[in-house]
């Protein structure tokens, strides 16, 4: 992924594996590109305000938070790291619960 000195994000490598390999793979259409932008303006977003977001402890009891982007996504995110670690990112339709702890 392109650095942008602005970013205050990581990724888990998991969540980084699994975008650098669809970027590499060219398998992000321009409508793509356009959603995966929103979600890293998100993920900036979050990580300059980390009390943003929720808990979801019906969700997880893990300690991350969760961000809604265009009512379709959700952002889950450490808010006590630094830099912010975004764990994942869901699509509306997944089940959350089982996904992490999948």
């Amino acid at each position: 992924m392109p650095d942008n000195p602005r970013m205050n994000v990581t990724l888990t490598p998991e969540l980084e594996a699994f975008v650098r390999q669809r970027v590499d793979g060219g398998e992000f259409r321009s409508a793509d590109a356009v959603v995966c932008e929103g979600l890293l303006e998100a993920c900036q977003q979050v990580a300059d305000g980390p009390d943003l977001g929720h808990w979801r402890h019906d969700l997880t009891n893990k300690p991350v938070r969760f961000f809604t982007v265009r009512g379709t996504y959700l952002i889950a995110f450490d808010p006590a790291s630094v830099p912010l670690e975004v764990v994942r990112i869901f699509h509306g339709a997944q089940d959350v619960a089982t996904d992490l702890y999948g």
